[in-house]
């Protein structure tokens, strides 16, 4: 049974003493740092349940670091659940165990201490497998690593070669070179040819952002979930895809979940439609909370630190702009509103940036700072690769997609310069979130003295 993202994050916080629990186990010895660490499981405690919806109330792009200190072990971070759309998860076994019954009523010591070698001797087998496992794919990962250029010098086939390395560089797997080891008659090399262009369609396609509002074949709950779907898919395009944390897992596409919809006319017809559109509901949705939370904790403390972080942000924000204005298929209208984002994030005061993260800005800079692709070789090279190089680039720096992204982070900056910084000082987060959940209000009152 597949455990939501949500319940297991939850499931670990609830784990977390309570503030009043902490005051009775802390140190007395130590009053300055008993006093530092209640104050932070206090902040975590008013905010771990509501940053999701505090964030999609005020849209504030604060840092809150002091999260990854506390759920460091059942974090799901965002690089990993893009990689497992791409590569199916290894498949370990589970070592939890299943501790064998006793058919007598009052099992013996001698009985209860022979049962629990055997279960510890089970999990160290269990852990043994996986471990296996585990380094079988490492070492396969690294294998097409280092051997990636003997392959690639293996593909006699210019065209070949040519959408191999634009395929590698639209989704950075190396594996995709053991093709050219493998192709060893001519119609192999015409089905890869059909076949990889097929894939490279998929991933530099434009994003779909308008949809259909009602499915006739689909019952009105089923179509509610599929409006759901649309909006939240548009939602991580367009806000959630100007972080860094989306920026470094996929710098160059776009995830394909959120812009393939005619997936939903994919599950109109089956049987068990409905099951399969609340999964898709659920996976979106996991996927909002898990980018969120990797981009809220990202960064060192809030203060001089977090201020420092920001300057370092700013200045590759400021060299990424440069590529764009130089960059020949994005829109000169489109350039003159990164200019003006560039200038109002430049405007923030000092008091702002130790509160706030320009990360939140700085993955849509890198993503449309890159440069155009062309290939590293032309010669030889057929007049339809490039037709499809310069359909990836037009889509991609010219695109609805952008236009709406410049538009919602020019709004939110603008929203926040004209802010007082007090307005996103952390006193004014957590009486935010008290106003979010009022069985916190309580915990909030020590941070009106």
């Amino acid at each position: 049974m597949r455990i939501p993202l949500k319940l297991l994050i939850l499931l670990y916080f609830l784990s977390i003493p309570t503030f009043s629990q902490s005051q009775s186990e802390a140190p007395k010895e130590n009053t300055a740092n008993t006093m530092t660490y209640q104050e932070t499981l206090n902040r975590l405690y008013i905010i771990r349940n509501n940053f999701e919806a505090y964030y999609n109330k005020y849209h504030y792009p604060i840092a809150f670091p002091e999260v990854k200190n506390f759920i460091s072990r059942y974090e799901f971070p965002y690089k990993k659940i893009v990689d497992r759309h791409f590569n199916p998860p290894v498949p370990f076994e589970s070592c939890l165990g299943q501790f064998q019954s006793s058919y007598m009523a009052k099992p013996s010591a001698e009985e209860r201490e022979s049962a629990r070698r055997y279960q510890e001797m089970s999990n160290a087998d269990c852990n043994r497998r996986n471990q296996v496992l585990a380094l079988n794919k490492s070492e396969e990962i690294q294998q097409d690593a280092v051997q990636k250029e003997w392959r690639r010098s293996n593909c006699k086939n210019p065209d070949i070669l040519a959408l191999i390395d634009f395929y590698n560089f639209l989704q950075k797997n190396d594996k995709i070179y053991k093709s050219c080891l493998e192709l060893q008659e001519p119609i192999d090399e015409v089905n890869f040819i059909r076949s990889i262009k097929i894939k490279i369609f998929d991933l530099i396609r434009e994003p779909v952002i308008e949809f259909p509002k009602e499915f006739k074949n689909l019952t009105e709950e089923e179509n509610r979930y599929v409006r759901a779907i649309y909006k939240i898919s548009l939602e991580l395009l367009t806000e959630y895809g100007n972080f860094e944390s989306y920026y470094e897992s996929l710098p160059v596409i776009e995830n394909p979940l959120y812009i393939k919809h005619d997936i939903i006319f994919e599950v109109i017809y089956p049987r068990e439609r409905y099951n399969k559109i609340i999964y898709l509901y659920n996976d979106i949705n996991n996927h909002k909370y898990s980018l969120l939370l990797d981009e809220l904790h990202r960064g060192s403390e809030r203060g001089n630190e977090l201020n420092k972080d920001n300057k370092k942000l700013l200045t590759e924000i400021k060299l990424a702009n440069n590529r764009i204005v130089n960059n020949k298929y994005i829109s000169m209208n489109n350039k003159k509103q990164f200019n003006q984002l560039l200038l109002c994030l430049d405007n923030f005061s000092e008091k702002h940036l130790e509160r706030i993260s320009l990360a939140y800005y700085s993955g849509l800079f890198k993503k449309y700072g890159t440069s155009e692709y062309t290939p590293a070789n032309k010669e030889g090279i057929s007049k339809d690769f490039f037709e499809i190089v310069n359909l990836f680039n037009n889509n991609f720096y010219n695109s609805k997609l952008l236009e709406l992204r410049l538009i919602n982070r020019l709004q939110n900056c603008d929203m926040v310069r004209q802010l007082p910084y007090e307005e996103v000082s952390f006193k004014k987060i957590i009486k935010n979130s008290c106003v979010l959940n009022e069985r916190y209000g309580n915990d909030c009152e020590s941070y009106e003295k």
